[in-house]
């Protein structure tokens, strides 16, 4: 039904179809405990249910619209401390897949979602097992937004939406792209680049050296994004100084 023949190693070889399925983010953690499975495993399903999103919400999806999926990583490479690494070179592998039917407006909000504009395109969750002081296993779900139209919330948008042109998910072009670009900087980081990672997720990031509005403990503030550091926080200047925010400590107010 699918043709997805990427051009990896490892990332996208062995892809398991699934007609629906709850959340293939749980499904591959249940199945990868039980078989033997290659890093580099995924599986894809044209109907979650009950995906999961960033902050514990709920990723909606319409059947058959969109792009949801789940690939199993073994990054014992990097310290559980450096595992922000890991969401910046998956998101730059999907940024680099997506930038192939989108142009500049694409950004990667911190910490690892997909905006076009002011708009939420996709999401990426990334839920890590830990042994000693390193990562062990990574389970990466990746839910885009591709031909669906209507979203219950208002700044949700699809390449459909932008392009005004359905994508024919069936070839398989866009997730063999993905599947291409995340091994391209998963092996950038097991080879060490990780200061040309760091260079290129902040180039891209949403809002990078501009004033916005954000929200902390239900106050309204002005600040303007400067950087991430070594664990992934979100460094900001203040009007008055600066700051750095983990991952559920302050808002974007679009």
């Amino acid at each position: 039904m699918y043709n997805i023949q990427p051009k990896t190693l490892i990332v996208g070889k062995t892809i398991k179809y699934l007609p629906s399925c709850h959340s293939t983010n749980v499904w591959c953690a249940n199945y990868v405990e039980n078989e033997s499975v290659s890093e580099g495993f995924a599986v894809y399903t044209p109907h979650q249910f009950e995906g999961k999103g960033q902050r514990g919400n709920k990723w909606e999806s319409e059947i058959g619209k969109n792009i949801t999926m789940s690939i199993f990583l073994k990054p014992n490479f990097l310290k559980a401390s450096d595992q922000f690494q890991l969401n910046m070179a998956i998101s730059l592998g999907i940024y680099e897949a997506i930038s192939k039917y989108l142009n500049e407006d694409l950004k990667i909000k911190w910490p690892n979602d997909l905006y076009f504009d002011n708009s939420k395109l996709g999401g990426i969750l990334i839920e890590n097992t830990i042994f000693g002081s390193n990562l062990n296993t990574s389970i990466i779900g990746i839910g885009l937004n591709i031909n669906q139209i209507q979203f219950e919330i208002s700044h949700a948008t699809s390449i459909k939406k932008i392009l005004g042109a359905t994508i024919d998910l069936e070839i398989g072009e866009i997730m063999s792209l993905i599947f291409e670009g995340i091994e391209k900087y998963y092996l950038k980081l097991k080879s060490g680049e990780i200061d040309a990672v760091r260079l290129e997720f902040l180039e891209k990031l949403f809002r990078i050296n501009q004033w916005h509005y954000y929200r902390k403990n239900d106050q309204e503030f002005s600040g303007k994004i400067i950087g991430v550091d070594n664990i992934g926080r979100l460094k900001m200047e203040t009007e008055t100084s600066e700051e750095l925010f983990d991952f559920k400590e302050v808002e974007f107010i679009i």
